[in-house]
């Protein structure tokens, strides 16, 4: 059951942090949803976060490359920003659920 909720959580947020780099002028806003995320993944299923962030991490990668027009050739307006907040959400799904988990665990013992 944590799972799907933990399922649900990436499926509800991946899209709006999607959203959030598609034609951004800084990388605050879709860092900050993206580590905001990931917390709330790893807090919600300590032990299968990891496979929770993966799965973000897919769901944003396919979401920005279809969105801003990698795969369909659309015009971007900031290139260079939405691949630095792409990655840097990417990797912050990471460390976010490793955080989110080490949190969960250090308040449940």
């Amino acid at each position: 059951m944590k799972f799907l909720k933990g399922l649900l959580l990436s499926l509800l947020t991946a899209p709006v942090i999607v959203y959030s780099i598609y034609g951004t002028e800084g990388v605050h806003l879709p860092l900050f949803l993206a580590t905001l995320s990931a917390v709330g993944i790893g807090f919600i299923d300590p032990e299968k976060g990891w496979l929770l962030a993966i799965v973000q991490a897919i769901l944003l990668l396919v979401g920005v490359l279809v969105l801003t027009g990698m795969v369909t050739g659309r015009e971007r307006s900031h290139p260079d920003i939405e691949l630095q907040s792409l990655y840097g959400a990417v990797g912050l799904t990471f460390a976010g659920s490793f955080i989110g988990a080490y949190m969960k665990r250090a308040l449940d013992s």
